[in-house]
């Protein structure tokens, strides 16, 4: 019947899943576009976005021991292009209706955080392309899995950017290929908050808006976060201001960010 038909599909999808997780974990680069260009992977992606995602994430460090264990050169954002390709690939897909959404690897609880919108209370639902992104990105990072800091990790990575110089090292590409991932990841973020208001909502996020607030206040305050400060400060909305302050502190500038939190302060007894 029925049941029958659920499990040998869900046996299926395991088994399709871990071949095209073993494809891609192999580096191989002919196994890689195999797996990037499959109509089997896009299927699977949006038939079980949990199990379609594991294809690119199994094979990140999951804990702070596995961080400490894992080479320079395996870094899982060190890739120039795969990285890329992936998210461009999970932000073209639609998951299906009754699929399996919910977000993988989820250490953290949302429960103890507020926002004048009510609180956040649950992981972030792999409903879009742009979740799906985020989960895959997050995972590649570390940010959720106990990435340990890094010394070498500058507090804003908004340095001039050395593209134009045939000498630039191997470590400063690693860095740059890594900071525009970062740099991706708080984009979607922030396209998640301000997308899921509706037009009366004005500033008050909605429940799915507030798991990215969460998220993208998360991203700005890790100390391993490489985003640059200056880019995501020209397209923050002015009314963002505990993500403004966030990106002052991050440049330096805490003075600004001060007089930011004691105007929202001051604007809140006001109120």
């Amino acid at each position: 019947g029925g049941s029958t038909g659920s499990w040998s599909q869900i046996k299926f999808d395991s088994y399709l899943a871990t071949h095209l997780g073993e494809l891609w974990s192999s580096t191989d680069d002919r196994c890689c576009q195999l797996v990037l260009l499959s109509p089997a992977t896009k299927d699977l992606i949006s038939r079980n976005p949990t199990l379609g995602l594991s294809v690119f994430t199994t094979i990140h460090p999951q804990n702070e021991t596995e961080w400490k264990k894992m080479k320079p050169a395996d870094d899982p954002l060190v890739h120039p292009l795969y990285p890329p390709k992936v998210v461009k690939l999970l932000k073209s897909m639609t998951p299906r209706p009754g699929g399996n959404i919910h977000e993988i690897g989820m250490a953290e609880s949302f429960c103890s955080f507020s926002l004048r919108s009510g609180k956040v209370n649950g992981p972030l639902p792999i409903d879009s392309g742009r979740a799906l992104a985020v989960t895959y990105l997050e995972s590649a990072i570390g940010i959720a899995t106990g990435r340990p800091h890094s010394q070498s990790s500058s507090l804003d990575s908004s340095r001039p950017s050395s593209s134009f110089h045939p000498e630039s090292s191997r470590d400063e590409v690693d860095e740059r290929n890594k900071a525009d991932m970062h740099d991706e990841l708080s984009y979607l973020l922030l396209e998640g908050v301000i997308s899921e208001r509706g037009d009366e909502d004005g500033d008050i996020d909605s429940t799915l808006g507030a798991i990215y607030r969460f998220k993208l206040r998360r991203l700005l305050s890790w100390p391993n976060s490489k985003v640059r400060s200056e880019r995501l400060l020209g397209s923050l909305p002015t009314s963002f201001l505990r993500e403004h302050a966030l990106l002052l502190g991050r440049l330096g500038r805490h003075e600004d960010a001060l007089q930011i939190l004691y105007s929202q302060e001051n604007s809140l007894e006001l109120a």
